[in-house]
């Protein structure tokens, strides 16, 4: 892959790897929060468009000199970006990045809702990220810090857009890290979720960095972006917030375990979840996440699934024939905002037979495997002491 901008080519390779600042790489939650007296953070976000040569499109850049929480609100009961970045005095620029790439139409975007946005063509934008850091680097000697530490998420794209575009910037910062490793620390069940994904176990509400009217476009702000990855920074250094993102990932886990409705009919222990009067379930079932969170702390399903967008079915698949009948018995009949479930037992017999049996197979292969690994360790040894 190439990045391409005004007609100017650049290599996709990793050579910014060997630049002297990507060894400092903070890479634990603990060396964080060890930097967090002496330090200020500057936060970059990248955004390009297209598919074979990606386009820069623009450039976010957040300043903070502190990383102080914010409340959840009392009515809602979610925390507020604007709150976030109000209370730690974060200032951010959005620069979009005109392409002389004319047949190409470049997606709308929300427009900044933290700081300044302006335009700027890809020659001047390394001056003018240099002149904006500078005046960052003069904020962070104001607020008696020792140092620049530089904040991403996912760095592969800002670290070869700032090494092309705009390389003055790499002089500025002492450290820097990826806000992901943190959530990989916390939550290192398997997949973590996107930057703004992130966002809803931390507590936070989107509609401060949501589409205000269509006219605006709906693709990513960078400055916006850049803002929301410092709110995500601050969030993964308390417990309980780690502990949300941890349960996030069970429930996607469950959730791709298995590939729809097709695959838990073949289940034997499976349960449909409609309503009485048939129309579409109600709003904390209607996604496959949204069952997750309702019911794997209680029930702790195999998998789960939905007949789509608005959806007028759930299947929920148990473990057991037991857990399965707990299942319908506590819920069936029960009132969810306003709408009557109607939870009915797919059970099948055969199917159960089979699983058991595929089960029973699978564990006697297993034994089969460990004792031929174990007579070929004895006889290794054998010829070991036969040669010594």
């Amino acid at each position: 892959m190439a990045f391409v901008n005004r007609g100017r080519q650049y290599s996709s390779s990793d050579d910014y790897k060997r630049h002297a600042l990507f060894a400092k790489r903070l890479t634990s939650i603990d060396i964080f929060q060890s930097t967090l007296p002496s330090s200020a953070f500057v936060a970059l976000d990248t955004e390009s468009f297209g598919q074979d040569d990606r386009l820069l499109c623009q450039v976010g850049i957040a300043y903070t000199g502190s990383l102080v929480p914010v409340l959840a609100d009392p009515i809602c009961g979610k925390r507020s970006l604007r709150k976030f970045a109000q209370q730690n005095d974060i200032s951010s620029t959005t620069i979009n990045v005109a392409s002389s790439t004319r047949e190409t139409q470049v997606s709308r975007r929300i427009k900044s809702r933290f700081g300044n946005e302006y335009d700027a063509d890809l020659e001047s934008l390394n001056a003018l990220i240099d002149k904006q850091l500078l005046e960052y680097d003069a904020r962070r000697i104001a607020d008696n810090k020792d140092r620049l530490i530089l904040v991403v998420f996912e760095y592969r794209a800002e670290w070869s857009y700032m090494a092309r575009f705009f390389p003055s910037a790499l002089r500025y910062f002492s450290a820097w890290l990826d806000v992901i490793d943190f959530s990989r620390e916390v939550a290192p069940g398997g997949n973590v979720p996107s930057l703004k994904k992130t966002l809803n176990p931390l507590g936070y509400s989107l509609r401060d960095v949501a589409q205000e009217r269509k006219s605006e476009g709906a693709a990513h702000n960078a400055g916006n972006d850049a803002v929301i990855t410092l709110a995500v920074l601050e969030g993964l250094q308390w417990p309980a917030n780690q502990a949300r993102l941890r349960s996030l990932q069970a429930y996607w886990r469950i959730i791709s375990s298995h590939r729809g409705p097709p695959d838990l009919l073949r289940m034997p222990f499976t349960a449909s979840i409609q309503t009485l009067d048939q129309s579409s379930l109600p709003r904390s079932l209607d996604s496959a996440l949204c069952v997750s969170r309702t019911f794997s702390d209680e029930y702790h399903p195999k998998a789960i699934s939905v007949s789509g967008r608005n959806p007028d079915c759930a299947w929920v698949t148990l473990h057991s024939l037991p857990q399965l009948n707990r299942f319908v018995d506590q819920l069936h009949g029960t009132t969810v905002y306003g709408k009557q479930l109607v939870v009915t037992s797919l059970y099948d017999p055969a199917l159960a037979l089979a699983e058991a049996e595929s089960v029973k197979n699978q564990a006697i292969k297993h034994r089969r495997e460990a004792l031929r690994n174990a007579v070929m360790a004895v006889e290794e040894l054998d010829l070991e002491t036969l040669f010594s």
